[in-house]
């Protein structure tokens, strides 16, 4: 587009009209530089006196076919709407798609991160393993559910907040180093992305080197007893309720409590494939506390197997306004809990997962076998879990007794 400019007489006094520069390319190649006054003083009409007296140079030097006429005009609309402050992400996309069709070089197919997260795992289905595939489907199943609407933006507009706000999110419900390896499937998701020229950045690269301190699992810290009922009194529905208590007293994760359904509940016990060793198949076997019994007597779960036990919270995400780790937040903030906490000289944030703390450090306390623990927990690798096979039920289920009751 061609560029306007103002000039001084000899005297330093600022002439009225504008002037304009441009370069136009002949049919031989050849380029060259022209300047001229537009005649006009206001610098709106200068700018499309400048813009007419360009495209009829280019037209006279051979260069104006009907090619290079649309992606001008296309130029000349993109700089009027940005004068006008009107140009935003969405028709500066339409623009660009016209002048790259113009130009000859196909269509310009723009995505939104939920398209081009479907089209990339799509095309990794043959070109990485099978556990590797998991992998990336989980992280980015899990990054849509934390933008909810967002995940419908245009992939360029992701940005690096939302993604380290994502990870943050995340180690709500897992441990520092597996959030920091989230960003690593997303990474491979934008890199992708920029090599084939799907977007021009890649957010997670400012995040390179800024990982989370991976001492998480050493600085969440447990909650107390009282704690645990301050938040099942201030819990806002039966149904939270019975996720909290299924915190301390099965150690669950936030989404493995909130997706249990009628099958997981068998003969006073919780079978269920937690959804971070899902991948492997590793199944952990919790009898249920006491306290959990006298919770499922008074909220019988349905007799229709698959049936949700919680189902205003199945199938919920953990980030954003209205997931479950931010939920949770509300009911900690209620229950005047702290969400810090200085133990043993090391400060350590108190979430959800603070509730699987405590459940294995009651344990702890009440000198269950650290291989009990392990298995209700599942913490073991499989060649430790191989070991527990001989522990009978009987042992967990004194095991599990030994936990605290609520004080009410």
């Amino acid at each position: 587009m061609a560029t306007i400019y103002r000039k001084k007489s000899p005297s330093g006094k600022i002439l009225p009209n504008w002037y304009c520069s441009f370069r136009v390319t002949d049919g031989e190649g050849n380029s060259k530089q022209l300047q001229r006054s537009t005649g006009r003083s206001t610098k709106r009409e200068a700018q499309e006196a400048a813009n007419q007296f360009e495209q009829k140079a280019r037209n006279e030097a051979g260069g104006g076919d009907k090619a290079s006429r649309t992606i001008l005009a296309k130029l000349t609309e993109a700089g009027e709407l940005a004068m006008k402050g009107r140009l935003n992400p969405a028709n500066a996309r339409e623009i660009l798609a016209d002048i790259v069709k113009a130009g000859g070089a196909g269509e310009f197919k723009s995505y939104t991160l939920r398209e081009w997260a479907k089209e990339w795992l799509a095309a990794k289905e043959t070109t990485v393993s099978k556990a590797t595939l998991s992998f990336y489907r989980t992280v980015t199943k899990k990054f849509i559910a934390f933008l909810e609407d967002r995940a419908d933006a245009p992939l360029e507009s992701i940005t690096t907040a939302e993604i380290r706000n994502f990870r943050t999110a995340a180690n709500e419900t897992v441990i520092a180093s597996t959030a920091n390896h989230y960003i690593v499937g997303l990474t491979a998701m934008f890199s992708d992305a920029m090599a084939e020229h799907v977007t021009l950045h890649n957010p997670t690269t400012p995040l390179k080197g800024k990982a989370l301190a991976e001492t998480d699992s050493i600085e969440r810290h447990p909650f107390t007893i009282n704690e645990v009922a301050k938040l099942t009194k201030a819990a806002p529905s039966p149904e939270w309720k019975g996720l909290i208590l299924l915190g301390a007293y099965a150690g669950l994760r936030i989404r493995d409590a909130a997706n249990l359904t009628s099958d997981n509940l068998n003969n006073g016990r919780i079978i269920l494939t937690p959804e971070k060793t899902k991948a492997k198949g590793k199944t952990v076997e919790i009898p249920l506390h006491p306290v959990l019994s006298a919770y499922f007597k008074k909220n019988p779960p349905s007799p229709f197997p698959a049936t949700p036990l919680f189902p205003s919270l199945h199938g919920r995400g953990t980030g954003g306004r209205d997931g479950l780790s931010t939920q949770f937040g509300v009911i900690q903030k209620e229950a005047k809990v702290p969400k810090t906490r200085t133990l043993n000289s090391k400060q350590g944030s108190l979430s959800f997962h603070s509730l699987r703390h405590s459940f294995v450090t009651w344990m702890s306390n009440a000198e269950v076998p650290a291989e009990v623990r392990k298995k209700m927990s599942g913490h073991s690798t499989d060649a430790a879990h191989a070991a527990y096979t001989s522990l009978e039920i009987g042992t967990l289920t004194a095991a599990v007794a030994k936990l605290p009751n609520l004080p009410f």
